[in-house]
């Protein structure tokens, strides 16, 4: 089954269970922030920990002992010299649009989205529409922020500064659902 429900402060956690665990995602209306648990059906210890902006891993995820000691955890901001914190920073001192708070309001900034890759390289892909309607698409490094891709106005993906090295930042795929 599953089980919503909403704190004072709009918090809403939604409750899963499956086969296996129960599944618990913790959410709030004014971010694109989400945390994630899973938890051992058997015992209701905790299984494993993630926190995710829009679709990508942010922080430390834990994986845990049916014990409840951790057995396994993977920093995913490592192989970003340039930070998540500091692409939101740079978007809103250069641009007035915050990439992190959602707009309950759609008809300010109708459409955000920012992920990132370690492949083949470290960098983040936006898509913004600022205050005044103009729509931004381009990557920045995730090494040293600068700008690697962007979309002109003619819609041609252009190449405005080569990437970094490729680094180790690659790594095995993780979730919370193993």
């Amino acid at each position: 089954g599953t089980y919503i429900f909403t704190l004072e402060d709009e918090t809403t956690i939604r409750q899963v269970e499956t086969e296996k665990d129960y599944l618990e995602y913790t959410t709030h209306p004014d971010n694109y922030f989400e945390k994630r648990k899973s938890f051992y059906k058997e015992t209701g210890n905790i299984k494993a920990s993630s926190n995710i902006l829009y679709s990508f891993l942010i922080g430390t995820s834990i994986k845990y002992n049916p014990d409840g000691s951790i057995y396994e955890t993977r920093n995913w901001d490592e192989p970003y010299p340039f930070t998540w914190e500091m692409v939101v920073e740079k978007i809103k001192n250069e641009y007035g649009v915050d990439m992190v708070e959602k707009d309950r309001d759609m008809n300010m900034h109708p459409y955000k989205r920012l992920s990132r890759t370690t492949n083949p390289y470290p960098y983040y892909a936006l898509i913004f529409l600022t205050k005044e309607g103009k729509s931004y698409m381009f990557s920045l490094s995730g090494i040293n922020g600068i700008m690697l891709r962007k979309m002109n106005d003619q819609g041609v993906d252009e190449i405005v500064n080569d990437p970094p090295q490729p680094t180790s930042g690659k790594g095995k795929s993780w979730s919370i659902f193993d």
